[in-house]
């Protein structure tokens, strides 16, 4: 059987956001939503389960209040859902989020295939899959619009100066564009029994993080001024 996991990150509802220009900061008036780039890598993995035998497997760095959207995840079809959430993991920036995901990948033990969005509609980085493959010791694409796998490759078509298709040897990490597919909606049943599954939450301790390594206080980047240009 194949095993994916699917790297769900929770952002800002970027249509429910208010700006003071005063104060620079950015006020979030409502939940965090999914990351429209991971609902489609959440997809790509569905649709391999659809095609071969194979187990998904769902899980996210976010506060403990954002599990709802591994609930998403549950009742789109994935077998299973997993949140590391710690104070200590909180105000990280890419090296630590990196660190925090990889010892929680390594908990879950072997696996196939890794996705997540090629970037967040927030930030628009684009760092997290690159750096997590090579953290990793994983061969990995960006840019993917599908994937399929045969025997022991993965094969990815690329939307990088045009389109491509290339092989990758398992296990791999692909990083799925957003709109590469049209993700599914739950079924009413899943999605009641999405509600009442029990959705392991790991730590610092859970996980084996250093605490000093982690979040704000392991962090290479610090934001230390929010500003709006003059339009």
């Amino acid at each position: 059987m194949v095993r994916l996991i699917v790297l769900i990150k929770p952002i800002p509802d970027l249509s429910n956001i208010s700006i003071s220009r005063s104060q620079e900061k950015i006020f979030e008036k409502g939940p965090r939503v999914m990351n429209p780039a991971d609902l489609n890598a959440l997809e790509a993995a569905l649709k391999l389960k659809d095609q071969v035998p194979a187990e998904v497997l769902a899980i996210s760095l976010a506060r403990a209040e954002e599990e709802i959207l591994l609930r998403k995840a549950l009742a789109m079809g994935a077998d299973a859902a997993y949140l590391a959430s710690d104070p200590a993991f909180e105000e990280g920036d890419a090296l630590t989020n990196t660190y925090v995901l990889g010892l929680a990948i390594r908990k879950l033990g072997h696996f196939d295939l890794l996705l997540c969005g090629h970037e967040s509609e927030d930030r628009r980085a684009g760092q997290i899959g690159p750096r997590l493959a090579e953290h990793l010791g994983l061969p990995h694409a960006l840019a993917v619009t599908s994937v399929s796998i045969e025997g022991q490759k993965a094969i990815i078509e690329q939307q990088w100066n045009g389109s491509q298709a290339h092989q990758l040897s398992l296990p791999a990490m692909v990083c799925i564009k957003e709109d590469a597919n049209s993700p599914r909606i739950g079924t009413a049943i899943r999605i009641i029994r999405a509600s009442k599954e029990k959705i392991p939450v790991w730590g610092v301790g859970e996980i084996g993080a250093d605490p000093v390594l982690c979040g704000r206080s392991g962090a290479a980047t610090l934001i230390r001024r929010t500003y709006f240009p003059n339009e």
